[in-house]
């Protein structure tokens, strides 16, 4: 009887949390609680990826690769396997079995840099090669590439920091002629209505013509345009003017002998 009843309850307080979460229930839990992965978590994961995938390479993330420099951070991708054997240079492993189930499936490492022995753990970044033929049996072959010389990885650097430093200036031309396009199309805006006396026009034209911003600087027509504005109550119209009298006037000064 203590059992049913502790079901009951049970049900009961489902029930009442499915009312105060929206109908939810427990299921909130698996679909948008502790079992939700949002951006931030496939960013961070695909972050520490790239970090745990860098010291593989101990920092030499160009190799060379069928005659082609490859940069494996990038391209590449983990793979990892117990040592089976080691056959003209070419590493045979397992693929590791949790729990001993299913078959053991095999792949083989070309160009790995690191300590070999028999049934030992390895890790390395790689790419695919191809397959390689163990006795009947054919498996994948993953290539981890070849060290480039301390001359060459320099050489391959400097050309990569290039093409980024010309990407980049590329993409703030783009940024600058869009700016551009924008001011200039917000000064052909502000024209008529500071000729119809708008004040805000007037002085956004002003500071535009003081700046060149959209036009070329033309500090005569700035002035003008200022002093429309002021004369209409403007008081940053006023300030601009006082700042380029008080510039005016210490030029003046400096060149009076």
């Amino acid at each position: 009887m203590k059992t049913i009843l502790s079901c009951i309850f049970c049900l009961l307080a489902i029930c009442v949390d499915a009312q105060l979460t929206g109908n939810q229930g427990i299921g909130a839990y698996a679909g948008g609680g502790f079992g939700e992965i949002t951006p931030q978590m496939q960013q961070d994961q695909k972050n520490r990826e790239m970090a745990e995938a860098a010291k593989l390479l101990n920092g030499h993330i160009y190799r060379r690769v069928n005659g082609q420099i490859v940069n494996l951070l990038a391209s590449g991708q983990t793979v990892f396997g117990d040592v089976e054997s080691v056959e003209d240079g070419v590493i045979v492993l397992d693929e590791p079995t949790f729990g001993g189930n299913g078959p053991l499936r095999r792949f083989a490492f070309t160009n790995y840099q690191g300590e070999v022995v028999s049934h030992k753990f390895v890790e390395a970044r790689v790419v695919r090669a191809g397959t390689y033929r163990l006795g009947s049996e054919p498996i994948v072959l993953w290539d981890c590439g070849v060290l480039l010389s301390p001359k060459e990885e320099q050489q391959k650097l400097q050309e990569v920091n290039y093409a980024r430093k010309a990407q980049q200036k590329i993409l703030d031309d783009a940024a600058h002629l869009r700016n551009s396009i924008i001011q200039s199309n917000a000064f052909i805006h502000l024209l008529p209505h500071a000729t119809n006396g708008q004040v805000w026009a007037q002085t956004s034209l002003a500071i535009r013509y003081l700046k060149g911003q959209g036009c070329e600087t033309n500090q005569t027509q700035a002035v003008y345009w200022f002093q429309k504005a002021a004369a209409q109550g403007d008081l940053e119209a006023s300030n601009y003017l006082e700042k380029i009298n008080f510039a005016s006037t210490n030029a003046a000064s400096a060149t009076t002998p």
